[in-house]
C-alpha cells in the first residue's frame, strides 16, 4: 500500500470529520428527524463497541479509533443526516446534475464519455485511474421538470484491502470482499434525500485510505447493468426482455470507453450473467 496516499486520506478523514456538524443541530425534519436521530445512535454504539476491542487501523491511536468508527457509522446508511451532507458540500438528496458532477470531480473522477439526451435522461460516465474506479451518474427528467435531474451515482471497482477494520467500519465497506480482495459497487440515490445511503467525500477518502487499487480488475464488479432499472419504453416488458436490453446496453457503453480506461482496468468490466 502506498503510505503517503493512506496518510493523505486518514489525514482527509480526520479533516471531514471536523468539518461535520452534531446532526441534531442541523437535521430539522420533524418526521425523519427522531428516527434519524435513533438510527445514528444505535450504529455509534455499536461501532465504539466494536472499535474498543478490535485491531487498530494504522496509524489511528484506540481512543480517535473508536470515535472515527463511531462517526463514520453515521454517515453510512439510512441513517446519514441529508442536512450534514449538505453542510459537507456532498451528495444530498435534490443536488442538481452539474454540483453532483462538480463533487464527483473533486474527489477525483473525470468525464470520459455520456449517452443520451439532454431532453429525455443521459448518463455521464467517470473514471479515476488513481483508483482504478469507474463511475456513472444517470440523469432524467422528472414530470413537471425542464431540465435533467440525477437519479443515481454507481460507483465499481477492485481494491486490495490493506487496512480491513477501517475498510469494514466505513462507507466502503458495502463492497463484497474475499480473500483480501473487495469489488462490486457502491450506490448513491441522488434524488431524494430518505433514500441516500452514504457519505461519497467519506466513501472515498475511507477507500484510500483501507484499501490499494487493483489493476487490471480481476473480479467483474458490474453484476446486472448500468442504471435505469429498464429501458425506455419497457418498463411493463417481461423481466427476461429487460434484462437481455439493458445489459445489452451496458456492454455497449463499456465497449465505447476511452482505450486509457481499458489500459486501466481491462476488458473484463462485466459479470458474464
Amino acid at each position: 500500500m502506498e503510505l503517503v496516499r493512506r496518510d493523505q486520506a486518514i489525514d482527509r478523514l480526520r479533516w471531514l470529520r471536523e468539518q461535520t456538524p452534531q446532526p441534531e443541530a442541523v437535521e430539522p425534519d420533524p418526521l425523519l428527524g427522531p428516527m434519524r436521530a435513533k438510527r445514528r445512535a444505535d450504529m455509534a454504539a455499536s461501532a465504539r463497541e466494536l472499535a474498543a476491542t478490535s485491531d487498530l487501523p494504522a496509524t489511528i491511536g484506540r481512543a480517535e479509533w473508536v470515535e472515527m468508527a463511531a462517526w463514520m457509522a453515521c454517515l453510512t446508511g439510512w441513517g446519514t443526516s441529508q442536512e450534514t451532507l449538505a453542510a459537507l458540500d456532498d451528495l444530498a438528496g435534490g443536488v442538481d446534475l452539474a454540483t453532483a458532477l462538480r463533487i464527483c470531480a473533486e474527489e477525483g473522477l473525470e468525464q470520459v464519455g455520456e449517452s443520451g439526451s439532454e431532453t429525455e435522461a443521459r448518463s455521464v460516465y467517470l473514471f479515476s485511474e488513481a483508483d482504478a474506479l469507474l463511475g456513472v451518474v444517470y440523469a432524467d427528467l422528472p414530470s413537471g421538470r425542464t431540465e435533467l435531474c440525477p437519479w443515481s451515482l454507481s460507483l465499481y471497482t477492485n481494491v486490495v484491502i490493506d487496512d480491513f477494520e477501517l475498510f469494514l467500519a466505513s462507507p466502503a465497506g458495502r463492497l463484497d470482499y474475499r480473500d483480501g480482495v473487495a469489488s462490486g459497487s457502491l450506490g448513491f440515490h441522488l434524488r431524494y434525500g430518505f433514500s441516500n445511503s452514504a457519505s461519497f467525500r467519506v466513501t472515498m477518502a475511507a477507500l484510500r485510505a483501507s484499501t490499494s487499487p487493483l489493476r487490471p480488475w480481476q473480479n467483474p464488479p458490474i453484476r446486472t447493468w448500468f442504471p435505469p432499472d429498464s429501458p425506455p419504453g419497457m418498463v411493463a416488458a417481461p423481466t427476461e426482455d429487460i434484462v437481455r436490453v439493458s445489459r445489452d446496453n451496458t456492454r455497449r457503453a463499456l465497449d465505447r470507453l476511452p482505450d486509457q480506461v481499458h489500459a486501466v482496468l481491462g476488458r473484463q468490466l462485466m459479470s458474464a450473467r
